[in-house]
């Protein structure tokens, strides 16, 4: 199955369908859109947005990238009617002793952890806005759609029964889907390394083990978040077919 979007220039647009589950069913091509930056798109990419039904856009930058990259649905003048925007930034800025321990030279091997145990009310509220939300698929995007975007993606998948290994098939996706523009980053982001780029299987292997681990598994963890029983079920019901 092609989960890709072909949605102009964003380059790691795809649908989460088609996932079996541990108990036989399967992900919605309808229920949740993980992606690279919105910013990136052309007209001809936004327009594929809207004919795409999308109910709610979800981004997860925090305020530096917004305000450098400005979400092209953001603007209250631009508005589309029946499509909502939010901001919920996964990475909480007055969060000083988490910042601390983000080691981005590390790669995601190194903060992903971080992310998943100190950000955790700040991913519940990412789920809650998407039971939340009309009708018609939710796309959710940070920057390159595999750090932030896999992790939510990850814990998701893992909520309504997807293998682990599935997930991480679907999260190094973004590896080959953003290959083609990871020099032009290199060359244009001082400091960034090829080690922060990548995004092997076992990376979201050991995350999803820290989950079912230290977190007692995806309902448990977003429980502790602050997501509602109601809306866990309801993401559920949207995620699944």
């Amino acid at each position: 199955m092609t989960r890709l979007l072909t949605w102009d220039d964003c380059r790691n647009a795809r649908h989460i369908g088609g996932y079996e589950t541990i108990d036989g069913r399967f992900t919605s091509d309808r229920g949740l859109i993980r992606a690279d930056s919105l910013a990136r798109l052309t007209n001809l990419g936004r327009r594929a947005v809207v004919e795409h039904g999308v109910s709610l856009i979800v981004d997860l930058r925090g305020d530096d990238e917004l305000n450098r990259d400005p979400n092209p649905f953001g603007d209250r003048r631009h508005r589309v009617s029946g499509l909502e925007y939010v901001n919920l930034p996964i990475i909480d800025i007055t969060n000083t002793d988490a910042l601390r321990a983000l080691d981005y030279r590390a790669g995601p091997i190194g903060y992903y952890p971080t992310i998943l145990t100190h950000f955790q009310r700040q991913i519940g509220r990412v789920a809650t806005a998407i039971a939340s939300a009309n009708d018609g698929p939710v796309v959710i995007h940070c920057h390159a759609g595999k750090d932030r975007t896999g992790i939510v993606v990850g814990v998701l998948l893992a909520l309504v029964g997807v293998p682990d290994h599935t997930i991480a098939s679907d999260y190094a996706e973004s590896e080959v889907n953003l290959s083609g523009i990871y020099r032009q980053w290199l060359e244009s982001t001082p400091g960034l390394t090829m080690t922060e780029l990548v995004s092997p299987a076992p990376v979201m292997l050991q995350l999803l083990a820290l989950l079912h681990g230290r977190h007692g598994g995806p309902e448990s963890y977003l429980r502790h978040a602050g997501v509602a029983p109601g809306d866990i079920s309801v993401l559920r019901d949207r995620l699944l077919v």
